[in-house]
């Protein structure tokens, strides 16, 4: 039942967001409609090799086990199970591969590597970069390392660690910040803000899934409220938060191409 009701008020969110939103040639700030035209309009994609490892795994058998800590308990999950219900879309890391190749951003952090697939997409179309990825799980950890491996990618530091350990060690500066963590309110904010400290520039700061729950809802909207936050584009799926100097502060609602059918991609 609570499956039901969740996926229910998903559904009434994105058709308020279909219907909220707009287009790249509705969208009037010279900033954002460059973002548009150059990464989410564009077909700029990962190269096959990646994409079909990804979609390898939906098929896999072989059991992952490890904590989470979002959950705060021990997990043990198939591999194709996990494939299909946690890991990022084709859409969404190519996405952010464009993302990172638009800004021209060269130290990446994300936090949530779950099975490498989002890291392995962004390091691979943008071999100068430098990709850091935290990982709390010590089976994903592992299972993330041996695609790298697989596929080659020389360009990721995977990191053991819980999100609130790792930021109480690290002293790197990131142009580029990923969350796709604990999907609740307060851990969000959390991570949000701890990202805003080890942030330089503009950013973006790109927050996943934050029509997931209720609680990514209310993070969603404390982060648009940010007097920091100068330009906020929800795409739905994600929501990108730009820190820009001298800009009058805007939020976006934006309509992704075919009208996000790629979910079921």
């Amino acid at each position: 039942m609570d499956c039901c009701f969740a996926w229910m008020r998903k559904a009434i969110s994105f058709l308020m967001h279909l219907f909220s939103s707009n287009t790249l040639h509705g969208t009037h700030s010279p900033f954002v409609y460059a973002l548009l035209r150059d990464c989410v309009y564009s077909k700029m994609s990962v190269r096959e090799s990646v994409k079909s490892y990804y979609s390898g795994m939906k098929e896999r058998k072989d059991v992952i086990e490890g904590f989470d800590h979002g959950a705060g308990k021990s997990v043990r999950i198939e591999v194709g199970a996990l494939a299909k219900k946690s890991v990022t879309q084709h859409f969404e890391s190519n996405l952010l591969g464009r993302l990172v190749n638009h800004h021209s951003s060269q130290r990446i952090l994300e936090l949530g590597g779950n099975l490498g697939k989002a890291s392995a997409t962004i390091a691979s179309m943008n071999e100068n970069a430098d990709v850091v990825s935290v990982e709390g799980n010590e089976g994903l950890v592992q299972m993330a390392k041996d695609g790298f491996d697989t596929l080659g990618i020389k360009n990721v530091n995977l990191i053991h660690a819980t999100f609130d350990s790792f930021f109480q060690t690290n002293e790197m500066k990131f142009d580029f910040v990923f969350i796709d963590g604990d999907h609740s309110y307060e851990p969000t904010l959390r991570y949000y803000q701890r990202a805003k400290e080890c942030l330089k520039g503009q950013g973006p700061i790109v927050l996943h899934d934050i029509y997931w729950s209720k609680g990514m809802e209310k993070a969603w909207a404390s982060v648009k409220q940010d007097p920091d936050a100068t330009v906020t584009i929800d795409l739905f799926f994600m929501g990108l938060v730009y820190f820009r100097k001298n800009q009058e502060k805007e939020h976006f609602k934006i309509r992704f191409p075919k009208s996000l059918f790629g979910f079921f991609l």
